[in-house]
């Protein structure tokens, strides 16, 4: 990329993804996108490697140099990754830091505590304890608008190539998403779950136009004791092959910034 593609590269922070709200499973009227910025995922980046908070300056500039300089759509300007196992891996990585990113600045979650084992203890709420349900992967993050507040959530965040779009991978956090159970001693909250994915766009790949964003909220959101039945579903999801929505993933590129 040379240096006039790299300034304007720089010029373009705000990037864009394709996007539709469902709610128990019934489409709701909203914004056909959602946005971020390079730096809000570049600091949320950097608090996902390191748990600091650290200058994202540096990661900033090298993921915008990543990023396609001619649009304002969060699109790659080539293929991440040249064998399956890179692909994959570093897939999943930024998917982490786009759901990061995403629930930091729409849900107001500031505080990430990973998901480290089946059964442990929660370092900011020592009166609680995280017990696997399921078999499987568990997810990534127990979440919460500060350290120990009393509003907490689980997160499960997936990257994807897939063309058809982000409905396998969002499936998958969904279901990685309800492994955990949160118990106050001999008691289960409820809590809401996040399963988030996306749905990578790569320039020069016309199966791949736009990159297309969802996510899935089963669960109430704040940490009471749950009764015996599930809770409904509330979905965010990107369906980039399913009517009547269509249209909302065949754009080739966002509103420019």
């Amino acid at each position: 990329m040379g240096r006039g593609d790299s300034d304007l590269a720089l010029i373009v922070s705000t990037r864009y993804f394709n996007h539709a709200y469902f709610e128990d499973g019934l489409y709701q009227p909203g914004p056909s996108t959602v946005s971020l910025t390079t730096m809000e995922i570049a600091e949320a980046a950097m608090r996902e490697i390191v748990q600091l908070d650290l200058s994202a300056s540096p990661f900033d500039i090298f993921m915008t140099d990543l990023l396609d300089p001619h649009t304002s759509s969060f699109r790659w300007i080539a293929q991440l990754g040249q064998i399956r196992e890179t692909r994959t891996a570093l897939s999943g990585l930024f998917g982490r830091f786009i759901a990061r990113a995403y629930l930091t600045r729409y849900a107001g979650f500031h505080h990430f505590e990973p998901i480290r084992g089946d059964l442990s203890a929660l370092n900011a709420w020592p009166d609680l304890s995280l017990h696997r349900d399921g078999v499987g992967d568990l997810p990534d993050w127990i979440v919460s608008t500060a350290s120990g507040s009393g509003t907490v959530a689980v997160a499960e965040a997936k990257g994807s190539h897939n063309a058809a779009g982000p409905r396998a991978a969002l499936d998958k956090a969904r279901e990685q998403a309800r492994r955990v159970k949160i118990m106050a001693g001999a008691d289960e909250l409820e809590v809401k779950r996040f399963a988030i994915a996306t749905r990578w766009a790569v320039a020069g790949t016309p199966s791949c136009k736009g990159p297309i964003f969802g996510s899935m909220i089963p669960g109430t959101g704040s940490a009471r004791r749950r009764p015996k039945s599930r809770p409904q579903c509330s979905v965010v999801l990107g369906l980039a092959t399913l009517p009547p929505w269509r249209r909302a993933w065949d754009m080739d590129t966002a509103p420019s910034s």
